[in-house]
């Protein structure tokens, strides 16, 4: 299970977007200019844990792993 979860990215200078927890499932929304961005998914699984762990989009399509 995650007990946190940010959103990641190009958009943010790679600062943590605090994404909301509705039963299972973690959200956020943030503006954004048209155009093409990097993300990733910051997750922390226990609330007192330390450790974040970035996580890439299970579901993305264009992915060059010497950027990430």
């Amino acid at each position: 299970t995650i007990a946190e979860a940010q959103l990641i990215g190009s958009f943010s200078e790679w600062n943590g977007i605090p994404m909301q927890c509705d039963n299972g499932t973690f959200r956020c929304s943030t503006p954004l200019a048209d155009g093409r961005y990097e993300y990733k998914f910051r997750i922390r699984r226990k609330k007192d844990d330390q450790e974040w762990v970035d996580v890439n989009d299970p579901y993305v399509k264009l992915y060059d792993p010497e950027r990430n």
